[in-house]
């Protein structure tokens, strides 16, 4: 389960807008985020992850607290166990299709996962390409294989 309460000031292009999020996601859900453009979806996801820090509130995964503005906690992304697929997908250019999997594996335990997200997105064939060298599809099967690689 994971439980995120949020607040986080936006400028959106209306101008100022307070973004406030209270929900749970129980283990096995499905869930959807949607909404206009510049509604915060995106900056929630970030907050979720890690990346982007709020204003106030309280992440908590389990027992494990993430993020808690009022205590300080603020765990390094690369510690929470979740996976993230960019807008942009956010490929390492510079490495193969293997390499950017092998870089977030990080264990050789990883690269087994690796090795079966290859051969179910189609890849395997491609793990020597670079990304600049795939199509727009391939770029975000291995953006996608990328997010799953850690078991999130």
């Amino acid at each position: 389960m994971i439980r995120f309460l949020l607040k986080k000031m936006l400028h959106a292009s209306s101008g100022p807008m307070l973004l406030s999020v209270d929900e749970e996601i129980r283990e096995g859900e499905f869930v959807a985020l949607f909404g206009p453009s510049g509604a915060g979806k995106t900056t929630l996801l970030r907050m979720i992850a890690g990346l982007t820090p709020p204003d106030e509130g309280a992440v908590t995964a389990g027992a494990e607290r993430w993020y808690d503005s009022a205590s300080g906690v603020n765990l390094a992304t690369r510690h929470r166990e979740l996976g993230f697929v960019f807008q942009d997908y956010a490929l390492f250019p510079h490495m193969t299709v293997r390499g950017n999997l092998e870089y977030a594996a990080g264990s050789r335990s990883g690269m087994a996962v690796a090795d079966e997200l290859l051969a179910m997105t189609d890849l395997r064939e491609l793990a020597d390409r670079l990304p600049g060298a795939l199509s727009g599809g391939q770029q975000q099967r291995l953006a996608l294989a990328r997010a799953l690689v850690r078991q999130p």
